[in-house]
């Protein structure tokens, strides 16, 4: 799924070729278009699922966000596929995370930046279908860092692939 302001370029950009060809086609119409496209009824139905979509994602990095803060490894992978987990244990969560305390400090706050597709490599694509990555600017006691939680969606159940602080 693109973002809105992706689609809300492409709308521009349709809008602007039609226009060029002599057909007059309003703004809203072209967002109509291209979220149709992208499989939903209009730009209403496109938009509240992007809605849907960063809430989820928030709500995901609210609980890995808790579960490094209290060093609690389970409540951090609740969202991950166990079978993906094999080298990320609990003993290296542990190690990583007391890295990212030193390093960084305690998490203060963070601004949504937007949200990019997932790894196109069709192997990848293959084990994490539909993935998108939400980038934030993450606050933290000593320094700030983007954020990067990869979130993909199979058979209906949406998953974490992945949480970075770079």
């Amino acid at each position: 799924m693109q973002t809105a302001n992706e689609v809300k370029v492409r709308a521009t950009n349709l809008r602007e070729s039609l226009l060029a060809l002599g057909h007059p086609i309003k703004h809203g119409q072209c967002l109509d278009v291209i979220s149709k496209l992208e499989g939903f009824v209009d730009w209403n139905a496109y938009t509240a699922d992007i809605s849907a979509n960063l809430n989820r994602a928030e709500q995901f990095v609210d609980e890995m966000l808790e579960g490094g803060a209290e060093s609690n490894y389970k409540k951090f992978t609740q969202r991950f596929e166990g079978k993906y987990l094999v080298h990320f244990t609990e003993k290296v969560f542990l190690r990583e995370g007391r890295g990212i305390r030193e390093d960084l400090g305690v998490y203060k706050s963070r601004e949504f930046l937007g949200c990019v597709n997932g790894d196109p490599d069709p192997e990848n694509m293959a084990k994490y279908p539909n993935e998108l990555r939400y980038l934030w600017r993450g606050v933290f006691e000593k320094n700030e860092v983007l954020m990067i939680a990869c979130i993909y969606c199979k058979d209906g159940i949406y998953c974490v692939s992945g949480f970075n602080l770079k």
